[in-house]
């Protein structure tokens, strides 16, 4: 059997792809509105209601472990450890 592109196979590749960008943007606002508010709070505690405590719970258990790990912060905490690390070894010489 032989594949045909159809009209609708690429409308449904570009919607699938608007939606996709738009969802990064969303995510990307809402890590932005985050980290604005650790700036504000640094490290103080942040009280919560039980209610947001639960939802924090039920959103964060469909993610799982590893997903709440594993972090953009944690990435760029890597990136930076790993270049400083490099330019220091450049610096003595070393690379």
């Amino acid at each position: 059997m032989e594949f045909v592109l159809q009209p609708w196979h690429v409308a449904f590749v570009f919607v699938s792809a608007w939606v996709n960008q738009r969802q990064q943007q969303i995510i990307e606002f809402q890590n932005v509105q985050i980290e604005a508010l650790l700036k504000k709070f640094g490290k103080q505690r942040v009280l919560l209601t039980d209610g947001q405590r639960r939802l924090l719970a039920v959103k964060g258990k469909a993610l799982g472990r590893q997903a709440l790990t594993d972090t953009d912060h944690d990435r760029n905490a890597r990136y930076d450890s790993l270049l400083a690390s490099t330019t220091r070894s450049a610096e003595m010489g070393l690379l």
